[in-house]
């Protein structure tokens, strides 16, 4: 009696694992990469800039939005869309994301806290 154990069949049912799972992962990133290059690029626009978004209720929404130069207030509810106001850049300057700014000083702004640096500078001002 030969009791040698086999391994080909676990070993095999691994491997076909493996090449499935690389196969579907490579498959969705191809995917991925080709409705971030041809289909999201699309919906980008220079003209119109959603600056800020704030929900009021479920039927509600208040945008703020750059349209060419202007910004305004637009609030959206289910009965419609309604200009709310037009605002001068120098009222809302300080809350507009500047590029390359730093993620963590534009999350800390939202959140209306200070960051580390800002911290330090208001010792140093007591001084």
């Amino acid at each position: 009696m030969n009791s040698t154990p086999t391994y080909s069949g676990a070993m095999g049912t691994y491997l076909s694992f493996l090449l499935s799972l690389v196969l579907i992962v490579s498959v969705l990133l191809v995917v991925y990469f080709l409705l971030k290059k041809y289909v999201l690029k699309v919906r980008q626009n220079d003209l119109i800039v959603l600056i800020e978004r704030a929900v009021l209720d479920r039927n509600t929404v208040i945008y703020l939005v750059k349209l060419s130069e202007k910004y305004m207030y637009i609030a959206s509810t289910s009965g419609g869309v309604t200009i709310l106001r037009e605002v001068d850049e120098s009222e809302i300057i300080d809350k507009l994301p500047r590029k390359g700014e730093k993620f963590s000083s534009i999350f800390y702004k939202r959140l209306g806290k200070y960051s580390l640096e800002n911290e330090i500078k208001k010792l140093e001002k007591l001084k």
